[in-house]
């Protein structure tokens, strides 16, 4: 299980079983984004267009994982048509009706008109853009590594 140390030094280590963040002296673990407000965007998937059918498991992993303070990040990846999108947003409809269990924010966004026909390339400069300007970010956009 991981554990936060006040240490001398700087980085990660790991101890045996044990993955330990080792933080500089005065190091405070950020509590929220800044956000003065909460702030909800939850648009930006495709429409599906259908009824999600079963998926208790996946639903309760969604679940686990937003009541987890040590998941940061949950990947659903999976080929097209499975339901990835269907999941996310039954899972997100409960979410709302629970006032999204307190969250400062929520972003959504989907990659899936990004490489979805051939003369389409994919790039995180959109995303990231987006995301900055959502979460409050006023410096210069990414734009393109081309």
């Amino acid at each position: 299980m991981p554990t936060d140390q006040q240490h001398s030094g700087s980085g990660d280590s790991v101890a045996g079983d044990k993955h330990v963040h080792i933080h500089p002296a005065g190091y405070q673990k950020p509590t929220s984004i800044g956000l003065d407000t909460p702030k909800y965007q939850v648009t930006r998937l495709p429409h599906t267009g259908s009824q999600l059918i079963g998926r208790v498991d996946e639903l309760s992993l969604l679940d686990k994982a937003w009541d987890d303070s040590q998941t940061n990040i949950l990947t659903l990846k999976a080929m097209g048509g499975t339901g990835k999108t269907a999941l996310m947003k039954t899972w997100l409809d409960q979410l709302a009706v629970e006032h999204f269990r307190g969250a400062n924010a929520i972003y959504t966004w989907s990659f899936y008109s990004q490489c979805s026909a051939e003369d389409k390339q994919a790039s995180a400069a959109v995303f990231f853009d987006a995301a900055f300007t959502f979460f409050g970010y006023q410096g210069d956009p990414i734009g393109s590594a081309h």
